[in-house]
């Protein structure tokens, strides 16, 4: 089986007025962990369950200590914990888009499942009037993030400068313990600052490189107007990515829409000691790249583009950031999105190395989206090129076929069951016994016999097909057979062929023909 390659990318617009994008994550690199929050009042958080059933607990941090809210009855405040349970493939929306009265912020809350899940944490807020580059208007704000699982947090970071130099830019960091952090303004200034409070989310300016000394953080940037007097509508919020997952080719979209609005691709580069990076764009073209003024330890520039599909690769690929940035122009100059245009992806939840592979490992051993998927019969179960890299638990005692392996949590065998057995992990003694009674196990015997179409030991053994209805409880021989059909299991099919020819059961046709009155498939009619 073929597998392609693919990203998504998602735009969500709100009353023809504000867009807001990002990336899927891919399945492989969902997580278990994850810490949430959302530029304004009017917060929206989805968690998705993958492909197998989940358990997920949410603990709270919102803007303030006094801050609370009501979801299903229930009431909310800072550091409460809410427990959802999600089946396979479900998802949860927590969101107060609709709700422009709740004052709600997640500053920090954090995700805990029992498997990975995907998380889209994100604000909103329609048609309310606050001023814009121009005149006062009534407006739509939307910022959405697919976010990373603690796992994919980063030491090092280049924060995306936009080609807008008008629009302030803030540093959004979330780090999981105290942590000490080493960044560099706009002035490339450096300066030392330490996380205390890292429960909750820390907001920095002006911030353009950042080194991250005690553990890995998440940063994300929200570049939005100046003449904006909160942190609203027209935010271009974007993830910032980790240095250590740059990658050197990406392929996206520009989307297609009706809005007045100039297009750009946003890279960041290492420094190189003998130049700056070259770049290849659709099919051979050398875009004009736009660098912005030097730093020390690397290079930003940016591309006009168009709408539609592009490429962009590095000259040796070398591995580089890649932005996608949208600003609009006149009275919309207060319309912006971004997002990385790709990630190179990983998670720990994905081992390539199958020397470290463990049975019941609950990990994606091959990267393909499933864990425990195979079972140990030297096959490819999976269709992936390998063999058994990726098993669950045999488990003891179970009636599973083959060789025996169960998925541990949908408790299925992934070779179904022994003759006899059903239910979880093929644990039970199927019952054929007259009236379901049950079946004596030192002799195998049903009090009153079996019921129609069984016989054997503790009748579990399904009398031949062409029986009429009911055979020897002991041997399995028919008492009656269907019609065309004769021999003591009924596995013989009466002869109508020309000259007593046999029929070729391929087929269903006699070399010859049939003898007069008969037709039909073996001339059973």
């Amino acid at each position: 089986m073929a597998i392609e390659i693919f990203s998504v990318t998602v735009f969500t617009m709100y009353d023809q007025l504000s867009y807001a994008t990002f990336i899927a994550l891919p399945l492989t690199s969902w997580g278990r962990e994850y810490y949430v929050y959302t530029l304004n009042s009017t917060a929206s958080m989805v968690i998705i369950a993958g492909l197998k059933p989940v358990s997920v607990t949410v603990t709270f941090r919102l803007t303030s200590t006094d801050t609370n809210f009501e979801y299903n009855g229930t009431n909310y405040s800072d550091n409460s914990e809410m427990v959802i349970s999600l089946a396979r493939l479900e998802g949860f929306e927590l969101s107060f888009c609709l709700h422009p009265e709740s004052v709600i912020n997640l500053r920090g809350t954090k995700v805990n499942a029992t498997w990975p899940v995907g998380v889209v944490s994100g604000s909103c807020k329609t048609l309310h009037k606050s001023p814009s580059c121009s005149v006062p208007r009534y407006t739509a704000e939307a910022s959405f993030e697919m976010i990373l699982p603690v796992e994919m947090f980063g030491n090092e970071h280049i924060v995306p400068i936009v080609p807008d130099r008008t629009t302030k830019g803030q540093v959004l960091i979330k780090a999981t313990k105290k942590t000490s952090i080493s960044v560099k303004t706009v002035s490339t200034e450096r300066q030392t600052n330490e996380i205390e409070d890292f429960e909750r989310i820390v907001t920095l300016e002006n911030i353009t490189q950042l080194n991250s000394t005690d553990g890995p953080v998440q940063v994300y940037v929200a570049q939005y107007s100046q003449c904006r007097t909160e942190l609203f509508g027209g935010v271009a919020l974007s993830l910032v990515v980790p240095n250590n997952l740059f990658f050197c080719k990406y392929l996206f979209l520009i989307f297609t829409n009706s809005r007045n609005a100039r297009h750009y691709v946003i890279v960041v580069t290492p420094k190189l000691p003998d130049g700056r990076f070259k770049f290849e764009m659709d099919y051979g073209i050398t875009p004009d790249v736009d660098w912005l003024e030097s730093y020390t330890d690397f290079d930003q520039g940016y591309i006009s583009v168009r709408s539609g599909f592009h490429e962009i690769r590095s000259e040796g690929n070398q591995t580089f950031g890649c932005y996608i940035y949208g600003q609009g122009v006149g009275i919309e100059k207060s319309f912006a999105f971004m997002h990385p245009a790709g990630i190179a992806y990983s998670s720990k939840y994905c081992i390539t190395t199958l020397t470290t592979m463990r049975s019941n490992d609950e990990k994606d051993n091959d990267c393909d989206g499933f864990s425990e998927e195979e079972y140990y019969d030297f096959e490819d179960n999976d269709f992936d090129g390998l063999v058994d890299e990726d098993v669950a638990e045999k488990v003891a005692g179970s009636h599973c076929a083959g060789e025996g392996f169960c998925d541990h949590v949908e408790e299925v065998c992934f070779a179904g069951c022994l003759p006899g057995y059903q239910g979880p992990c093929c644990s039970l003694l199927k019952n054929f016994c007259l009236n379901n009674e049950t079946c004596n196990p030192v002799n195998g015997s049903c009090p009153n016999g079996c019921q129609d179409g069984y016989y054997g030991s503790c009748c579990l053994l399904e009398c031949p097909g062409n029986c009429e209805s009911t055979c020897n409880v002991v041997n399995g021989s028919c008492d009656k057979c269907r019609e065309n059909y004769y021999g003591e299991y009924c596995n013989q099919i009466n002869n109508f062929c020309l000259n007593n020819e046999t029929c070729n059961p391929a087929n269903e046709s006699c070399p010859n023909g049939c003898q007069d009155g008969y037709y039909g498939s073996c001339c059973l009619q």
